[in-house]
């Protein structure tokens, strides 16, 4: 069965929560704590600690035949940065404007300015603002 994992980081623990995945929804399975030394840095917490995450991934794969594609992180609300950027887009010759040109030209925008690659850690947009309408 096709299954994924979440990974949250809370101080001195970490919890690690399994999905099966069937038809593109999600069931939740289960959730273990793991005993973990959390330090500032993010990257080098995960670096420390990823052999003894990931054994006890493989361990539940078998345990419940799960096979995890997908393994998503909650990163701690300190890595938040907010970027604004400006760019002229043109757009079709009508005048209106309707939800085909802004999501074009929302792609656009992510396409030139956020750095997508193999390992990327996913960018999460939450506005975008044209002539103080923000969408």
């Amino acid at each position: 069965m096709k299954g994924v994992a979440a990974i949250e980081v809370d101080k001195d623990r970490t919890f690690l929560s399994l999905a099966s995945l069937k038809k593109g929804i999600f069931s939740f399975w289960k959730e273990i704590e793991m005993e973990t030394d959390f330090e500032e840095d993010f990257l080098g917490f995960f670096k420390k600690n990823w052999e003894r995450i990931e054994e006890k991934i493989s361990e539940e794969e078998k345990k419940n035949y799960l096979k995890i594609e997908k393994i998503f992180v909650a990163l701690p609300w300190y890595l938040e940065r907010k970027r604004i950027v400006e760019d002229i887009i043109p757009l079709r010759k009508k005048k209106r404007i309707k939800s085909y040109d802004i999501s074009i030209s929302k792609k656009q925008l992510e396409n030139i300015f956020l750095d997508w690659n193999d390992l990327c850690v996913h960018h999460i947009v939450l506005g975008y603002g044209i002539e103080d309408k923000v969408f």
